[in-house]
């Protein structure tokens, strides 16, 4: 089974700025390149995490103003990947941006798509390696959910899911809660089918709304439609969106050795 990765890198990271660079190259902690020790992007750990899980073929989602992530990665070679760069043209979100890889896939009958956001970090990183073997495993999953536990339910996609024999499956995601929700999880990142993929260019074609969607009601779409979603539980989650959080971020790089990035 071809598994690709989706990197979202489109965005103006307007919370963060100014930033004399894009947020996803945003030095944290360091890493040894070619024999010497260098600063470490925050998207350097979702890439590790995806290459643990065997999965080599990336797609980043980028704007026009953000050549520099092509500048750093290139082709991906040094890393022993492949990495093609798709262009969002209008910032239409999340959503949106998953549709751009639908023409290099189209053709294809059998694939899984995995999500990160690269502007986060999450623990352990082999939890990519645990969506695809539930996906692989369980014929009546579209979509695995990372879920994290999180105090920052008003900024994030609350899962509610419900225990059915033995596996879970979610029942609603809640975007960004204006009250405190009565699930302490949120999704991070995620892996799913085509059955899901092919969904997301008709959910955008059927909408009437002018905003952006979130992929939260992606989702929530595909459940009503009669999609499984399952869940995967990690650890930590920290989405360095502002300048707080970049903050707690940093603090618990230094805190921790990231020996997590160990598959156990």
């Amino acid at each position: 089974m071809k598994v690709f990765g989706v990197i979202p890198a489109a965005g103006k990271g307007s919370r963060l700025s100014p930033l004399p660079f894009s947020k996803e190259l945003f030095p944290l902690g360091f890493m040894n390149a070619h024999g010497k020790i260098c600063p470490k992007p925050v998207s350097a750990y979702l890439i590790e995490a995806l290459k643990k899980a065997g999965i080599d073929d990336l797609y980043w989602i980028t704007s026009v103003a953000k050549t520099d992530i092509q500048k750093y990665y290139k082709s991906g070679t040094n890393l022993k990947m492949n990495f093609c760069y798709l262009l969002q043209e209008e910032p239409n979100g999340l959503v949106d941006a998953l549709t751009c890889i639908d023409p290099w896939i189209n053709k294809m009958d059998e694939y899984l798509i995995a999500l990160g956001l690269p502007d986060t970090l999450f623990y352990p990183p082999c939890i990519f390696t645990q969506m695809k073997k539930r996906l692989l495993d369980d014929l009546t999953l579209d979509v695995v959910l990372g879920l994290f536990k999180t105090d920052q339910w008003y900024k994030l996609g609350m899962v509610e899911y419900e225990e059915l024999e033995e596996k879970s499956l979610v029942k609603r995601i809640v975007d960004k809660p204006k009250e405190k929700p009565n699930t302490e999880f949120a999704w991070g990142v995620a892996m799913w089918k085509p059955s899901f993929q092919s969904r997301l260019a008709k959910f955008l074609s059927e909408s009437e709304r002018l905003t952006e969607y979130t992929l939260s009601e992606a989702f929530n779409s595909a459940i009503g439609e009669g999609l499984n979603i399952g869940i995967i539980k990690g650890s930590h989650f920290i989405d360095m969106g502002t300048v707080e959080d970049l903050q707690k971020a940093i603090e618990i790089q230094n805190s921790l050795s990231f020996e997590e990035n160990k598959d156990d």
